[in-house]
């Protein structure tokens, strides 16, 4: 199975960035994007990958242990960059911000106790982010660059992080589908 750890986002900020997207694309000119569905907006703390079945439920432990020594706290979406640079872009996303970098050393205690279990160690600095789409080709960088601009300081919204979940990411033609294995609630 095909797993990762993330947060899930409100279904009211999902609407936002949906009706964001509806609103503005245009504003992209004919650059190919792939728009995540709104259903499947989340944030990313670990991708495992291929996992033997033998391992989920040591993977569960971790988690409720990582989940029950943390408190809830504060997160908002807010402006629009790229990956992995301007010069070669594959990923659009909004930013999530945090006091105290808690997504950051959230994500960072769970790729170290994954590594311990055999999980490939996180070699990337963490970058606390919401992907929207994928870029299939840049035919005007100059619109990208126009996009980001206009909307770097757009917030939508601010949420309470009070969880982790395990997924299973299912691929199929039509997209892929992330079903949950187990929701980890903080301990406050």
């Amino acid at each position: 199975m095909r797993l990762f750890v993330a947060i899930e986002v409100p279904k009211n900020i999902c609407e936002k960035i949906n009706d964001f997207v509806f609103r503005n694309y245009r504003l992209l000119g004919n650059n190919k994007f792939t728009w995540v569905k709104k259903d499947n907006l989340h944030l990313t703390l670990k991708f495992l990958g291929e996992t033997k079945n033998d391992l989920v439920e040591k993977i569960i432990e971790i988690l409720n242990s990582v989940s029950s020594n943390s408190k809830k706290f504060k997160a908002q979406i807010k402006g629009v960059g790229i990956f992995p640079n301007i010069s070669f872009i594959k990923v659009l996303w909004l930013g999530i911000q945090d006091n105290n970098n808690k997504l950051s050393l959230l994500a960072e205690d769970i790729d170290e106790k994954m590594f311990q279990l055999g999980f490939k160690k996180e070699t990337r600095s963490f970058v606390s982010h919401l992907t929207i789409a994928r870029i299939k080709s840049v035919k005007n960088i100059e619109k990208i660059k126009c996009f980001i601009q206009k909307f770097c300081e757009l917030s939508f919204g601010v949420f309470e992080v009070d969880s982790i979940t395990l997924y299973e990411s299912i691929l199929k033609p039509q997209g892929p589908e992330y079903k949950i294995i187990k929701k980890f609630y903080f301990s406050n």
